[in-house]
């Protein structure tokens, strides 16, 4: 018999024994971690579907819907009416909507009613975008990582702001994924390779970050260079690094981010707008910083560039936080200097505290 569509040289590759093994999934493609996400709220639905609409699950829901779209789109509205109430974020009644979606894909272009209640909650509550970090701020919240002797905090942190990062992107980085200029012929910047990154079901599956400033590149050279291949850029949490960032935005008096109701505050989000608004006002090229960001198109990037909100972000402040911020930012170019040459010397980074307190800038 023919075996339609099979190579000849099917039987001899085991790329072949691969696909039998495991056939193709239905659906979109989606992360795993999104379809982990999406599994738990079919979960909380489905119990929502029996305690209050009277449905004994969301299988029962969809074979009564095919013949008629206007009952999902009325539970769905009902449900968001519900969640509305119990203040519950829009992000759940999105994902939960698509959710359904993916267990019906037929379905997908016909919960307008759906999508409508949506959109009538993002007009009453629209969403707040991360504030960007000037290169100011930055600037001075390095120069006070490297007095209380956190390089390596100094270092992730300029470098997510140069590379347009995500938090997670050089928080969970091991050595194998930070390309340094003795890795590849003594090239003058450093690269961040991605590891499953968030656009990766539609855009490149290889993406990577770079990091141009010199000082920086040499500061990554200097702590890491030698690391092994699998050690962790950041060895602890990311909780215990958003620890550290806040007790530096304490210090220099800057609002938190504190469970995202604080407006005009800082989160460590807040580096890759600063770092692409800082990037855009520096070359008034959006091509190269939607390159740089590696944003899919220039309607996303254009979210996270807020180049009024980076400049008028310093008057917002009370006048002693302004000045205490240019006080360390102007500190930070000799300091810096100071720091990679105690980091090649071997000088623990613990000692570093009084070691500044004898030392004077340079007039």
């Amino acid at each position: 018999m023919r075996h339609f569509g099979r190579s000849r040289h099917a039987k001899h590759d085991p790329e072949f024994a691969d696909r039998r093994a495991v056939p193709l999934p239905s659906g979109r493609p989606i992360r795993a971690a999104t379809r982990r996400s999406r599994e738990k709220l079919l979960i909380e639905f489905d119990q929502w579907l029996l305690e209050v609409a009277g449905y004994p699950c969301l299988a029962s829901l969809l074979e009564q819907t095919m013949g008629d779209p206007r009952i999902i789109n009325g539970v769905l509205v009902e449900f968001g009416q519900f969640l509305w109430c119990e203040e519950a974020p829009y992000s759940r009644f999105a994902d939960t909507v698509n959710a359904v979606a993916s267990r019906a894909p037929e379905l997908r272009k016909l919960l307008g009613a759906a999508w409508d209640l949506g959109y009538q909650w993002i007009a009453l509550e629209p969403g707040n975008h991360h504030v960007a970090m000037p290169l100011v701020v930055l600037e001075a919240l390095t120069g006070l990582c490297l007095l209380w002797g956190w390089p390596r905090i100094a270092v992730l942190l300029a470098a997510g702001f140069a590379g347009v990062m995500r938090p997670s992107e050089f928080l969970l980085a091991k050595r194998a994924q930070l390309v340094l200029p003795r890795d590849i012929f003594e090239r003058p910047f450093a690269l961040f390779a991605i590891q499953l990154p968030k656009t990766a079901t539609l855009g490149a599956k290889t993406q990577s970050a770079l990091v141009e400033p010199p000082d920086i590149v040499e500061m990554l050279d200097c702590i890491f260079g030698a690391a092994p291949p699998e050690a962790l850029l950041w060895p602890m949490s990311g909780q215990t690094f958003r620890k550290r960032f806040n007790s530096l935005c304490r210090e220099l008096r800057l609002p938190l981010n504190l469970g995202g109701k604080c407006r005009g505050a800082l989160d460590l989000a807040s580096l890759r707008a600063g770092g692409a608004t800082q990037l855009f006002l520096e070359t008034d090229d959006p091509h190269l910083v939607q390159n740089r960001g590696r944003w899919m198109s220039q309607k996303v990037m254009l979210i996270y560039l807020q180049e009024l909100v980076s400049t008028t972000y310093m008057s917002e402040l009370p006048e002693a936080t302004r000045a205490g911020i240019f006080q360390m930012g102007s500190q930070v170019s000799w300091m810096w200097t100071q720091a990679v040459t105690w980091v090649r010397d071997g000088i623990p980074a613990s000692s570093w505290p009084s070691l500044w307190c004898s030392m004077r800038p340079p007039s």
